[in-house]
């Protein structure tokens, strides 16, 4: 991963937010974090593309990625 690989997460609104909040069993919070995030699309790109299989990312959780990703590879 290079730097400009994840240039974006200087712009994303969860910066400064504690990491546990995305990684909890009630993932709520992050979610609305999520929700009008300026990066959300990149963010979710890079857990694609990485496989990314814990956590929020891009405002999705395990479940809706690997749905994302089972299409994609159905295509």
């Amino acid at each position: 991963m290079t730097g400009s690989t994840i240039h974006w997460r200087k712009r994303a609104r969860c910066i400064g937010t504690d990491p546990n909040t995305f990684f909890n069993e009630d993932l709520s919070p992050a979610l609305e974090i999520c929700e009008d995030c300026e990066v959300r699309t990149e963010c979710l790109e890079f857990a694609l593309q990485y496989k990314i299989d814990f956590g929020v990312w891009g405002g999705t959780i395990p479940s809706q990625r690997k749905k994302l990703l089972l299409m994609k590879s159905a295509s």
